[in-house]
């Protein structure tokens, strides 16, 4: 494992030629050939053997277009006010991207959802859990389907709760995604209360916690 640090970002690339540490990220970009990589020293960039690249960054690190491709891609993948991404997506704890050979593949992030929303959720949910102890929530996930079957939101789930610091954190999901159940539970999240209706999709939906 070769290890690239740069003034303004930290890349961790396996099987890579050693590039010049005085390297600007404009010239890393162009070597990994990132559409949104990440310019500032708080993204950080893992490229696996396979070729995908996820990185994790700030809204405030984040470029215009690389905020327009996250809410492109969020609103492609269905299940979000559309009204409300321009709200939330720049007050986001962090936001998360994977690559495949500098195409976008994947999305997620770490929200911080208003309060009212998030409390109607555990209430519908009927949790027991005081919903003021979850500030943050795990959430906007969708893999292009032509990248599914290559454990992106997996990779995308582990960088994010990394991010967290041990801080707690919901989600929620259609009870018929049991893929995604299984990825939750795999990274340390249990379902919560009874599944409630939703306006947004067909079926209900379950609240899932990790502390």
């Amino acid at each position: 494992m070769q290890c690239i640090n740069c003034p303004q970002i930290k890349i961790a690339l396996p099987n890579l030629k050693l590039i010049e540490q005085t390297s600007t990220s404009r010239q890393l970009r162009r070597t990994l050939h990132l559409s949104t990589a990440p310019h500032h020293a708080s993204g950080i960039l893992f490229m696996d053997t396979n070729k995908i690249v996820t990185s994790v960054m700030s809204p405030e690190s984040c470029t215009w277009p690389e905020l327009t491709a996250f809410k492109e891609l969020a609103i492609e993948g269905g299940e979000v006010t559309t009204s409300t991404l321009d709200d939330l997506v720049p007050n986001a704890l962090a936001l998360a991207y994977a690559h495949e050979n500098g195409i976008l593949a994947g999305i997620g992030a770490i929200k911080r959802p208003h309060n009212d929303y998030r409390d109607k959720i555990f209430s519908k949910a009927r949790s027991y859990w005081d919903p003021t102890q979850f500030e943050f929530e795990l959430g906007w996930f969708y893999v292009r389907p032509i990248f599914r079957e290559k454990r992106i939101a997996s990779k995308l789930i582990n960088d994010l709760i990394s991010s967290l610091n041990r801080r707690p954190v919901y989600a929620t999901s259609r009870t018929n995604n049991q893929r995604m159940h299984a990825l939750l539970n795999q990274h340390g999240f249990l379902a919560d209360g009874v599944p409630y209706a939703s306006k947004m999709t067909e079926g209900k939906i379950q609240l899932f916690i990790r502390r």
